[in-house]
């Protein structure tokens, strides 16, 4: 939430939140890295899907986890306060909460990640370390927010500090452009390539390899607003930064989703101004795996009746489904205090009957330090909370909604799957029709970083039955191996790959319709390339 339309005395207020969380199966904290895939949330088609079966989350933000403890003495029992840590996972699980969205960032002496410019506090990371730990033992995994756009924490206002530049809204906007900050981009991707390949000293594994961890978000609530003329509705300064860090992100974690924690404000949703950051734009970022907003529909500049806020929300959902083809997160929202009664009941089921894939409300706290969006264990508006957690439950785990985005393929390589889980699957995996000579075609993407890489594979039905069930097989050019495989049960012998259509969903191919899968991988570089020939249940198909 804007800095400026929050009121309230601490710097809490000013920031808004990090962190997700997951299913309660998810229960014991892994003691080595799990192969890549195993357990991760990741996109499939236009919902989220854990072990290739379709899941909704209900959440919260508690953002100042990190703060909690002394900030000073003994890292184990002073400097962090493990028991209070511990104690608000717990009441987040009893609550119903899958999803938590917390910070990690601040550039301040007092629990800072990076105090000083290349400067990493251990004591901070190492508390860090045990917010993963414990929520990881309590059934939630975690998105964890890399920066702030606002002043609290430092956010990137110290960053562009540190290079001799003015901080401050609208000023933070020259941090996306490099011919204005030439150091912020390596700035960032300091504290990003730290982030991603720590250690967790309690568990031993590497942040990239934790499933407890739901997805990276770039920054809290970005803008790129009053910058230049016509960028505040283009969004092309912001776009082209999250297009760099995204590519530097998946080249580093092929495990990780990653949002860009933007608010979704824009005079096309009657909501907020332009501020150089359109939701559907940005969200369209091959880089970027769901889309992000957040709502406050009492904020005096806001003014939403309930109704309003319901209409606000569908049409998040759908642009996101329709039009990006891809998941919906909102990742804030809440009303003042004594209007929640009417307005969280209005908003839960916007989101269930629009097949919304997560959200998370502002914000879960462990005392009262915000009278005007505080919620604290205990509070009766939780009822609306626990009742939404358990519809969410309840339709995860199946095929999904249908709500299948565009099957034309996309012009630029997609890092991520494309095509949403099928509403109709069926337990068949025998082919019922076998396609004619010329009834396939593939259309194979490729997204090389060298030694890493990620393949979007989309199969065309040309012809005039429906397959269900289906196989595809193909080779490699060279030394490439899959690590990770999305919408698709992958076997790999040599260069030969043999792809089979998931359990419960992705099964049928319509007839003039296709299906994607992707796949993440090693290879050497200079050795990748385009698969020579694909069959598709036996039948070469073209390209």
């Amino acid at each position: 939430m804007s800095v400026r339309s929050r009121s309230v005395t601490s710097a809490v207020a000013v920031v808004a939140a990090g962190l997700l969380v997951l299913t309660a199966w998810f229960a014991a904290v892994a003691p080595r890295a799990k192969a890549a895939g195993a357990g991760f949330v990741q996109r499939c088609g236009v919902h989220f899907c854990v072990n290739s079966q379709v899941q909704y989350f209900a959440g919260a933000n508690s953002y100042d986890l990190f703060t909690y403890g002394s900030g000073s003495g003994d890292t184990e029992t002073q400097y962090m306060d493990k028991a209070a840590i511990d104690t608000q996972m717990a009441n987040m699980a009893a609550d119903g909460v899958s999803v938590l969205r917390t910070w990690m960032f601040s550039h301040e002496s007092w629990h800072g990640f990076e105090p000083s410019k290349g400067q990493m506090n251990e004591q901070e990371w190492s508390e860090f370390d045990y917010i993963l730990y414990s929520a990881s033992r309590h059934g939630i995994r975690v998105i964890p927010t890399l920066e702030n756009y606002w002043s609290a924490y430092g956010g990137i206002g110290q960053l562009l500090n540190w290079e001799g530049l003015s901080s401050g809204d609208p000023a933070n906007g020259q941090f996306f452009d490099p011919s204005k900050c030439a150091n912020c981009l390596a700035d960032y991707e300091y504290e990003v390539d730290y982030a991603l390949n720590r250690v967790n000293h309690y568990t031993g594994v590497a942040y990239k390899n934790d499933p407890t961890i739901f997805a990276w978000e770039l920054m809290n609530e970005p803008r790129h607003q009053n910058q230049t003329p016509d960028d505040n509705t283009t969004g092309t300064v912001f776009r082209q930064w999250e297009d760099t860090v995204g590519a530097h992100i998946k080249s580093i974690d092929g495990n990780h989703m990653i949002d860009n924690g933007i608010e979704g404000q824009g005079s096309s949703y009657g909501y907020g101004s332009d501020n150089g950051v359109p939701y559907v734009y940005e969200c369209q970022s091959p880089y970027i795996d769901f889309c992000s907003a957040h709502v406050y529909p009492t904020e005096s500049w806001a003014n939403l009746s309930a109704a309003a806020t319901q209409s606000l929300i569908a049409k998040y959902i759908a642009d996101a489904h329709n039009s990006a083809g891809k998941p919906m997160f909102l990742g804030e929202f809440n009303t003042s205090s004594a209007t929640r009664s009417t307005y969280w009941p209005a908003i839960y089921s916007t989101i269930e009957a629009g097949n919304g894939d997560a959200d998370a409300f502002w914000w879960y706290e462990n005392s009262g330090k915000d009278g005007t969006y505080g919620v604290l264990h205990g509070d009766p508006v939780l009822a609306a909370f626990t009742a939404h957690s358990n519809a969410d439950k309840a339709k995860s785990g199946g095929g999904g909604p249908s709500t299948t985005p565009s099957t034309t393929p996309s012009t630029t390589p997609s890092t991520t799957p494309t095509t949403a889980p099928s509403t109709t699957p069926t337990t068949s995996s025998t082919p019922s029709t076998t396609p004619p000579p010329g009834a396939c075609r593939v259309v194979y993407q490729l997204n090389d970083w060298g030694t890493t890489f990620n393949g979007s594979v989309t199969m065309y039905n040309t012809g005039a039955t429906a397959i269900n069930g289906w196989t595809l097989k193909f080779a490699f050019p060279g030394p490439q191996t899959i690590t990770n495989a999305w919408n698709a049960v992958t076997t790999q012998s040599g260069k030969q790959v043999t792809a089979v259509n998931p359990a419960s969903y992705d099964i049928t191919i319509p007839a003039g319709g296709s299906l994607n899968f992707g796949f993440s991988a090693t290879s050497t570089p200079g050795t990748n390339g385009v698969p020579a020939t694909f069959t598709l249940n036996g039948m070469t198909c073209s390209q």
